[in-house]
């Protein structure tokens, strides 16, 4: 890293998480190995290049492939309603110390834990406190049913932004155009 910031080092091969902190001004080009999940994603990616004003490339190497690993990822993310309503029933009516929370929805990832415990707080049955311990909420009226439809929602944007980045790559029209019209300007 540091050879390549003070430029004895060309060319440098990273994740996407390398180039955030980065603000070095005569990069010439970013080419992504895969599509990134978002426009928006792929926009703050490519905005490492070029930041002296002069001209610089951004390539996205695309394969229909990678498509199908980004549905995967999505897919994986989001837990059933059945394992949402489990991690629910996992929750006692006292509550979870914050230290006990990971141990909550076992065969779940960490992310879908996260995912599930959102959708929980988004509907109102459970509340997180201030030292990260989540609490039960009592419902007012007839049990009713989980909606879940927080979690819905959020999985129907990552599908879109996965959709709009997908278009992009595969388009003829002008790139340019495209981020603009993305990005509503």
């Amino acid at each position: 890293q540091e050879d390549w910031l003070s430029g004895r080092c060309p060319v440098v091969a990273a994740t996407v998480a390398f180039g955030m902190g980065i603000d070095k001004p005569d990069v010439r080009a970013v080419v992504h190995w895969q599509h990134p999940s978002s426009l928006e994603a792929y926009y703050q990616e490519a905005g490492r290049a070029g930041r002296d004003g002069a001209p610089a490339r951004c390539v996205v190497l695309f394969s229909e492939r990678d498509v199908d690993l980004h549905e995967y990822f999505i897919a994986q993310r989001y837990p059933s309603h059945e394992e949402v309503a489990d991690l629910l029933r996992q929750i006692p009516r006292d509550g979870v110390r914050a230290g006990d929370v990971e141990g909550l929805g076992e065969g779940l990832t960490p992310e879908q834990r996260h995912v599930a415990l959102l959708a929980l707080i988004d509907e109102g049955v459970i509340a997180r406190e201030e030292d990260g311990s989540l609490r039960r909420r009592e419902r007012k009226g007839p049990r009713r049913r989980l909606a879940l439809s927080g979690m819905a929602a959020r999985r129907r944007g990552d599908e879109a932004r996965l959709d709009a980045i997908v278009a992009y790559c595969r388009s003829r029209r002008c790139h340019r155009r495209r981020l603009l019209e993305y990005f509503g300007e």
